[in-house]
C-alpha cells in the first residue's frame, strides 16, 4: 500500500493550484453535460417522434448529431488558442448551459429539436479539447501525470453520475411521456455549465 501514497499525495497537491482546479471543474461540468446528452438523446428524440413527424429514426438522428461533435472539438480548441482561452471556454459553457434548456423546451417540436440538437452538440464539444490543452499548459510539468489523473477522474466521475441524475429528474418531473419532464431532465445537463463561471470567479 505504501507505493500508492505518493501518487495520492501528488493528486491532492495538484488541486492546490487555482488554475488547475478551474480546468478540473470545467472538465467535470463538460463531461456531465456530454455524457448525459449521449445517454438520453435517443430517448429525447423518441419522445419527439410521438409529438410530430421526425424525418429520421431516433437512433440514426442521434448518431449523425454525435458525428458533428468531432470537428467541433478540434475547431473549438483552435479558436480558444487564438483568443483568451479562459474567457472563450466560459462563454462556450454559458452558451451550452442555455442550450440545454432550449433543447428540452423544444422536445414537442421535432424539427426544431433536431436543429437545436445539432447546435447544442457543436457547442458542447467546442470546449472539450480547449479544456485539456489549457490544463496541460498550466500544469507543473513535475505534476502533470497527477494533474491528468485528477482531471480524468473528475470528468468521468461526473459523466457516470449525470445520466443517473437526469433519469431521476425525468421520473420526478412526470416520466418519459411528459414534455415538462424532458425539459427539466435536459436542463439538468447544463446546470453546472451555467454555474461554472461563478465557481471559476471564486
Amino acid at each position: 500500500h505504501g507505493g500508492h501514497v505518493p501518487g495520492v499525495a501528488a493528486q491532492i497537491g495538484a488541486l492546490k493550484d487555482r488554475a488547475v482546479r478551474g480546468y478540473v471543474l470545467g472538465y467535470a461540468a463538460h463531461c456531465w453535460e456530454l455524457f448525459g446528452l449521449r445517454s438520453w438523446i435517443v430517448g429525447l428524440l423518441a419522445f419527439a417522434a410521438t409529438q410530430g413527424s421526425l424525418p429520421l429514426a431516433p437512433a440514426t438522428a442521434a448518431a449523425l448529431i454525435n458525428l458533428v461533435g468531432i470537428p467541433a472539438s478540434i475547431l473549438g480548441n483552435e479558436f480558444a488558442g487564438r483568443r483568451d482561452r479562459r474567457r472563450t471556454i466560459l462563454g462556450i459553457m454559458l452558451a451550452s448551459g442555455v442550450l440545454a434548456w432550449a433543447v428540452g423546451a423544444a422536445a414537442s417540436w421535432p424539427l426544431l429539436l433536431l436543429a437545436l440538437l445539432v447546435v447544442y452538440q457543436v457547442v458542447v464539444m467546442a470546449d472539450s479539447a480547449a479544456l485539456t490543452a489549457g490544463l496541460v499548459a498550466v500544469a507543473d510539468p513535475a505534476r502533470r501525470g497527477a494533474v491528468m489523473a485528477v482531471y480524468s477522474m473528475a470528468g468521468f466521475g461526473a459523466g457516470f453520475l449525470s445520466p443517473l441524475v437526469a433519469g431521476a429528474v425525468l421520473d420526478a418531473g412526470g416520466g418519459n411521456s411528459s414534455a415538462l419532464a424532458w425539459m427539466l431532465a435536459t436542463g439538468s445537463l447544463g446546470i453546472w455549465c451555467l454555474l461554472a463561471p461563478l465557481a471559476l470567479r471564486r
